[in-house]
């Protein structure tokens, strides 16, 4: 595919296959699927191989080259361009980079950046029998601070080690940590056995008091079957992958995992705790991930107290009595993996899973069933890239692609032109300006969340809000100090703020004033208008953070 200037970045219609979900009545339901292609450049941006990129809750684009240097971008929300670059970590500071994330339950102002800070072992890179692999904290004023708050992690000989991070919102941490075989034995292309964290999705809590993320092995600095881990709050959460490359936690609260599936010529298979066959060949995966199940890549080193891991299974066996098939077989090398979670065109894509395939250079997408445990379809989405490694999606809905072919950021940009402007959370402050670079015009918000937005209905005006926050604001949550709908039969704090009564019940029982508009729960990230659902209370905190939000406007147009 012709990569094209940002400037001049050609409109293409790219072809929506298999089953949408239920639209919206946005008004955008009726809009084609068509997005805009570019590279991201500017401000002297360039990167080298990267491995690894994320949207951080600020905004920018997070770039991790192969060599360990991570980068922040701030874009422009339009063309994309870089308007101003901040060097996190050079590579010196980091090993290689293959995962980014970030704690939904830090509030840290910037926000604190997890990555995996390890080595691919290839051409036997790192210490005979070492486990090199850390988890790297990078926080602080300037991003001054690297604390590796995991270590001793394993590494294979041909690439594999441990990849994509990401958090649950009770900040859990999940790591994809490949394994040290082809399926199971080892071989002269992967000469190390597979050891107690290899080949699994691992599981950890950084946050959790007294966690310790020093892992070490009786006997020490050894790759072997007998190896067993003898420290270290990190455990195997569900096993059996080869190289899992990425993982997301789904909007549905499930988790999916892509992995490389063995190669011919690369070690065999393991078909039971002291049997073997030939080496397999089979395409990639993807995986719904339940806790304890096992995958069918096998490890004999975690066989010996659980026997079902000691057998391979290709893909093409689906699930058995003691194994679990994936939900999807990918095109080879499928790598990077990111939920669509914005509304655009009427929300046709969201909820679909977006994949990047490294050697066919493809964009696939995969609609899930509405319960999130089956596919409706799979499709390839976009042709043409350059050994993509990794994808991500911007608040605008905007994938971007790392190609490691290339050393290029690529985007594709919903394109919804001729669409009215649109409000998708109905907080009085339009997409657009949620989406824009300034935080006191409404920018850098969540265009998905009500709740970060105090501009308060006055229900004997028309329109309803001003699209600012002012003092008017401050006085009137102020006002309703104490309300809560703790009675029963009041209303559903959940519906609507502006479709509900504020319903008045009697001058002088405390849930006579309450309305959940006026009601908020707690900061969610850094930005002090990014504020939870309603908790059942108007309390002191909701007055502190109307206050502080003073002089927030969406008031110009649109």
């Amino acid at each position: 595919m012709n990569r094209l200037p940002i400037l001049a970045a050609a409109v293409v219609a790219l072809a929506v296959l298999g089953a949408d979900l239920a639209q919206s009545g946005s008004g955008q339901a009726d809009l084609p699927v068509k997005f805009i292609h570019g590279t991201v450049t500017g401000a002297g941006f360039t990167t080298a191989y990267p491995t690894a990129i994320a949207y951080g809750p600020d905004g920018r684009l997070y770039v991790a080259d192969w060599a360990g240097r991570l980068q922040a971008l701030t874009l422009d929300p339009d063309s994309k361009a870089v308007i101003d670059i901040e060097l996190v970590a050079s590579d010196a500071e980091l090993q290689e980079v293959f995962g980014i994330a970030f704690d939904p339950t830090d509030p840290s102002s910037p926000p604190p950046i997890y990555v995996t800070n390890t080595l691919s072992g290839l051409f036997g890179a790192g210490p005979p029998g070492g486990y090199p692999g850390k988890v790297t904290k990078i926080y602080g004023a300037g991003y001054a601070i690297k604390s590796n708050i995991i270590s001793g992690l394993p590494i294979g000989e041909h690439g594999h080690q441990s990849n994509g991070l990401a958090f649950r919102g009770d900040g859990t941490l999940y790591i994809a940590q490949g394994g040290t075989t082809n399926a199971g034995l080892p071989d002269w292309g992967s000469p190390r056995p597979e050891v107690p964290l290899s080949g699994a999705l691992l599981v950890a809590n950084p946050s959790a008091p007294g966690f310790d993320g020093n892992l070490t092995y009786d006997p020490p600095d050894t790759y072997d079957t007998t190896v067993d881990q003898i420290s270290g709050d990190v455990a195997a959460y569900a096993a059996g992958f080869r190289n899992p490359y990425d993982l997301v936690i789904h909007s549905n609260g499930r988790i999916y995992v892509t992995d490389n599936g063995p190669n011919l010529g690369d070690g065999p298979a393991s078909t039971g705790c002291d049997s073997e066959t030939t080496d397999p060949n089979a395409l990639d995966e993807l995986n719904l991930v339940e806790e304890g199940n096992y995958y069918g890549h096998p490890n004999r080193n975690r066989g010996r107290l659980d026997p079902r891991q000691c057998t391979y299974h290709s893909p093409e066996e689906g699930s058995g009595p003691d194994w679990s098939g994936p939900l999807a077989i990918l095109p080879a090398s499928s790598n990077g993996l990111v939920e669509y979670t914005v509304g655009t065109f009427g929300g046709k894509l969201q909820g679909n899973l977006f994949y990047v395939g490294w050697v066919d250079g493809v964009v696939g997408r995969i609609v899930l069933s509405p319960d999130g445990t089956a596919v409706v379809s799979h499709s390839i989405f976009d042709t043409g890239h350059d050994h993509p490694l990794d994808i991500t999606m911007g608040d605008d809905g905007t994938l971007y692609i790392a190609e490691f072919g290339s050393s290029n950021i690529v985007f594709l940009k919903p394109e919804e032109s001729g669409a009215p402007p649109v409000d998708t959370d109905g907080d009085g402050c339009k997409d657009k300006k949620e989406l824009s670079l300034d935080p006191m015009l409404g920018g850098r918000r969540d265009r998905t969340n009500f709740w970060d937005f105090f501009d308060t209905p006055n229900p004997n005006a028309n329109p309803q809000r001003d699209r600012a926050v002012t003092v008017a604001d401050i006085f009137a949550v102020a006002a309703r100090f104490g309300a809560n709908d703790s009675t029963p039969g009041d209303f559903d704090r959940n519906s609507d703020p502006l479709s509900t009564p504020n319903k008045q019940v009697s001058p002088s029982n405390a849930r006579s004033n309450y309305h959940p508009a006026y009601d908020r729960g707690g900061r969610v990230g850094a930005n002090i208008w990014n504020q939870a659902p309603a908790d059942g209370a108007v309390a002191i905190t909701d007055i502190f953070a109307v206050a502080a939000q003073f002089g927030h406007s969406c008031a110009a147009p649109p």
